[in-house]
């Protein structure tokens, strides 16, 4: 239900990008990230606000096993997703109030 509510939020939004959804696949939803411009200003103003964002994951071939095994792999998809990507908060819980203020203030914070 978070989920929905996120996605029906920022439903075509140029300034805030989500993560596709494929017909006939049911998502767990254990995190909910969008991609954004300036994320490191973007998870400070969220901080300033109340916002607890976080940041998923460092890209595989980045990991130090895969760097040692492999050494340097160039994987373009991977680092713009990752310079981009904040979670937004998605837990058992959540109020409505809570999920209007998320919606609210990552809009105001990202958009202008």
């Amino acid at each position: 239900e978070v989920a929905r509510v996120y996605r029906e939020q920022f439903k075509g939004l140029p300034c805030i990008e989500l993560q596709g959804e494929r017909d006939g696949r049911n998502h767990a939803y254990h995190l909910f990230p969008v991609l954004v411009q300036n994320r490191a200003i973007v998870f400070d103003k969220l901080l300033e606000r109340g916002i607890r964002p976080q940041v998923h994951y460092i890209p595989v071939h980045r990991q130090p096993y895969y760097r040692a095994k492999y050494g340097e792999v160039s994987m373009p998809a991977a680092e713009s997703w990752y310079a981009r990507e904040l979670s937004i908060p998605m837990f058992q819980g959540i109020t409505d109030e809570q999920i209007a203020y998320v919606c609210n203030t990552l809009r105001s914070v990202v958009c202008g």
